[in-house]
């Protein structure tokens, strides 16, 4: 599978039954549909945040592929923040691509109790990139 930001090869990281699908050039994440759910392990959590998902009426740019489906990617602001966060979904909901930290910022945002262990986890993982 290619990068939708780099067209790098991604690389498969696993942990406790979780894929998540790692760029090592542009260290953006690639999140299989339902994947955040299970990263995240708290599903009201996830339902709130998954519900905020509005399509940006302003994109920049070309819109990425899908690397499942090759189809063009909506950009969709996620959560409440402000500046808003955007991020990329497969229009066929096959995932959600994030750029370098966007994870990060999505999962604090999410007020999850999960945070810090996430948190870890993708410093293991990732390292300080």
């Amino acid at each position: 599978m290619n990068c939708p930001a780099c067209n790098n090869t991604l690389i498969i990281l696993e942990h406790e039954q979780v894929e998540v699908d790692y760029c090592p050039e542009c260290c953006g994440v690639w999140l299989d549909s339902g994947e955040l759910e299970l990263l995240l392990d708290a599903p009201d959590e996830t339902r709130r945040l998954l519900g905020t998902l509005t399509k940006n009426p302003h994109p920049a740019g070309t819109p990425r592929k899908c690397p499942i489906c090759r189809k063009k990617m909506v950009e969709v602001r996620i959560g409440t923040a402000e500046p808003p966060l955007l991020i990329d979904e497969c229009t066929r909901h096959h995932g959600l691509w994030f750029d370098k930290n966007e994870l990060e910022e999505v999962i604090k945002s999410a007020g999850s109790d999960k945070v810090q262990k996430i948190q870890t986890l993708f410093a293991g993982i990732f390292g300080n990139r």
